[in-house]
């Protein structure tokens, strides 16, 4: 067999049910010129149960565990992680569409997720009356009620764990997707290529990794808007003429024993500008049981 022929690999999304159980954990650093470190650690077990819809997807229900943040659980969180986990478990039994490339298509129970974010805010209003928590429910509630699709089509974590990496795959290509990334600067948006290719596949170990990078779309960039968000986070930049260093990228290692499933998998996404800002965001996901 010849080098190019070990390189060529499909894997296959089987469209029925099964259970898979990981850890995952994030960690969140946020540095700069006169400017305190910021470290958040957060770890959760994360489940989905997948049931066939379709010959073409298949419903995908996320089952949560409350996040451990900085090694507290949710009795001793801080106020914006308290927060934090109350928006993160309203999304537990979260429901989605998924494609037969393992692609996240869209939210199926959008209602009873707006359900629970009333509830959210309500418990969050009446405990916190703080300007800074007010403004943050104004956005939060302009996000889920009037850009709730865009709002899950553009978070990291969901493309994260439903990337289409259940492609064919040949040494020499690379798969290039569009895609769009929130969060990292601020509420805006990017527009990114991202594009995976098979790094190596090993037939006696009965794995394989899929690799990823990430470009932007600069023609379709929110300049001004990422300069304002810097402004903000690193005032002292503002005298200099500097650029915003960005990437995402990371891999999934693939279990190919029996059916082809995702045994751990990480994403690193960093930006940097200079000594004024810099952050990272750092994702692992660790299979922790058998799939059922």
């Amino acid at each position: 067999m010849n080098e190019e022929a070990k390189f060529n690999h499909s894997f296959v999304l089987y469209l029925e049910q099964g259970v898979k159980t990981y850890l995952l954990k994030i960690q969140q650093t946020i540095s700069g010129l006169n400017k305190e470190e910021s470290v958040l650690f957060i770890e959760s077990i994360i489940k989905w149960t997948m049931k066939r819809y379709n010959e073409e997807a298949v419903i995908c229900a996320l089952s949560l565990s409350p996040p451990v943040i900085n090694g507290k659980g949710e009795d001793d969180y801080e106020k914006w992680h308290w927060i934090f986990g109350k928006i993160y478990m309203m999304n537990n039994d979260l429901q989605l569409l998924v494609g037969k490339h393992g692609n996240f298509l869209k939210v199926i129970n959008k209602e009873e997720i707006l359900k629970n974010w009333e509830k959210v805010k309500t418990d969050i209003s009446t405990l916190y009356v703080t300007d800074d928590v007010v403004d943050f429910i104004k956005n939060a509630d302009d996000e889920f009620n009037r850009h709730f699709d865009h709002l899950y089509l553009s978070d990291v974590f969901v493309h994260w764990l439903f990337n289409d990496i259940y492609r064919s795959y040949t040494q020499k290509d690379k798969i290039v997707t569009s895609k769009l990334m929130g969060k990292h600067f601020g509420y805006i948006t990017l527009n990114v290529d991202q594009r995976k290719w098979l790094e190596y596949v090993d037939e006696e170990k009965k794995e394989a990794r899929i690799a990823f990078d990430t470009l932007l779309k600069t023609d379709h960039t929110d300049v001004a808007g990422i300069n304002n968000f810097l402004a903000l986070e690193a005032p002292d930049s503002k005298e200099h003429d500097l650029d915003y260093e960005f990437s995402c990228e990371g891999f999934y290692q693939m279990d190919i024993s029996k059916k082809p499933s995702v045994k751990n998998a990480e994403m690193i996404i960093s930006g940097k500008m200079g000594d004024f800002y810099a952050r990272t965001d750092h994702y692992t996901l660790i299979k922790i049981e058998k799939d059922e």
